[in-house]
């Protein structure tokens, strides 16, 4: 569904229900914070969900980083980050078999801040370029140990797209622009269920067996 399509829905529930209309905004304003309540639910529990994995799949981005000389890098502003993944260095091996790509990756670990000083100063578990180590300065960045030039790739997510309802307006005659839409990134299921949260912060009952056989039959006729 997209954004026109789904105003549609809550505007018959609502009316419906409440015997009312919301705003366009805060239509739009209730999607985006039913998007976010969706995404933090599954956030938490992306490590051991393999239905967490699948349902953030739009929200998945990467990006590749050089570090300045001491191993700190900061991710580019451009990106919408939210969540560390995970994140890898790069180290080539001259020793590598013919007809292999040299390059390797290696995880980057990130123990936690009491043990950070013993890792740096151990002469067993000492940090190597092979088996980094990194501290979290503050969000998406980070300083990598051994202190020197790295390059890898960072997994990390990024929030969900606040919805716009696009428009142009004559008089009282409202007309759905899908250029300057911005849709919601869910695939069903999932957006079904941020659907349904936006219509509870929108004040409407779902307890309600009715409703859900309105959604239903919505989804069939679109």
């Amino acid at each position: 569904m997209n954004i026109s399509e789904i105003h549609d829905f809550i505007d018959l529930i609502t009316s419906k229900e409440r015997g009312g209309f919301n705003t366009i905004e805060e239509k739009d304003s209730a999607l985006d914070r039913g998007s976010l309540t969706l995404f933090e639910f599954y956030r938490k529990i992306y490590a051991k969900s393999i239905e967490a994995k699948e349902a953030l799949s739009p929200f998945r981005d990467k990006y590749d980083y050089t570090t300045n000389g001491t191993g700190e890098i900061s991710i580019s502003s451009g990106f919408d980050f939210v969540h560390l993944l995970s994140m890898d260095v790069m180290v080539n091996d001259p020793d590598a078999p013919s007809g292999f790509n040299p390059d390797r990756r290696f995880p980057v670990m990130f123990p936690n801040e009491d043990e950070l000083a013993d890792r740096r100063n151990s002469q067993l578990k000492q940090p190597t370029r092979t088996s980094p180590i990194a501290d979290i300065l503050g969000t998406g960045w980070y300083n990598l140990y051994p202190e020197v030039v790295h390059s890898g790739t960072i997994y990390f997510l990024t929030r969900p797209n606040k919805p716009v309802f696009g428009y142009t307006q004559s008089g009282r005659t409202i007309t759905y622009e899908p250029a300057t839409s911005t849709q919601l990134q869910w695939s069903e299921p999932y957006l079904n269920t941020v659907i349904f949260l936006s219509l509870k912060y929108l004040g409407v009952n779902l307890n309600n067996e009715l409703l859900v056989q309105q959604m239903t039959n919505f989804l069939k006729d679109g």
